[in-house]
């Protein structure tokens, strides 16, 4: 008999991590997902706007599974876009959530970038006619990689946008997997 069928542990840790704070020292602004990613059983999800997040967060609740919940430091004490309140919010799924069905390049991000992402991304459709598909992963353990596949293969392009550190960051493990996977759909390096 599994451990998981004589008893469950559910639990959720929500913690604030990231850049875009001011006065916030080094340490106060490192992003730990690459190392929480790689411990077995664990979710980790990383909304990027109010109502994910706390959709999200009732769904970790809720559910019966262990699961690290980071939220953006730089939004503490700010408004996130759009009004949250407790009547009507639906739960998230854990899947990433796909853009506007962009065309000539694909987006991969999560957390405090996607905003800036979609800003990026709207300035290059104004100006220079790129259509972007943006990709909010929201769940980075498991992460959807269907849509990221699906997403690549439509685009031929991919980009990953994300706020960690220079070396053996979360993002690096994207890209291994579509150099792996995907290679023969990407039109260049």
């Amino acid at each position: 008999m599994a451990v998981e069928q004589c008893f469950s542990a559910p639990l959720v840790i929500r913690v604030a991590i990231g850049g875009y704070l001011t006065g916030g020292a080094i340490y106060h602004s490192q992003c730990g997902e690459s190392v929480f990613t790689h411990i077995p059983g664990l979710r980790v999800v990383f909304p990027s706007n109010a109502l994910d997040a706390a959709g999200l967060l009732r769904t970790a609740i809720r559910a019966t599974i262990r699961c690290c919940f980071w939220n953006t430091s730089g939004f503490i004490g700010r408004r996130w876009a759009g009004a949250v309140s407790g009547a009507g919010l639906h739960d998230s799924v854990w899947e990433g959530e796909g853009g506007a069905g962009g065309t000539d390049l694909t987006v991969i991000t999560y957390g405090a970038v996607v905003p800036r992402a979609l800003q990026a991304a709207q300035k290059l459709e104004r100006e220079h006619r790129v259509s972007v598909e943006l990709i909010d992963l929201r769940c980075l353990n498991p992460f959807d990689w269907d849509a990221i596949a699906a997403s690549v293969k439509k685009t031929n392009r991919a980009l990953i946008a994300y706020e960690d550190s220079l070396s053996w960051g979360y993002g690096a493990e994207i890209a291994a997997r579509i150099a792996d996977k995907l290679f023969h759909h990407l039109d260049a390096p």
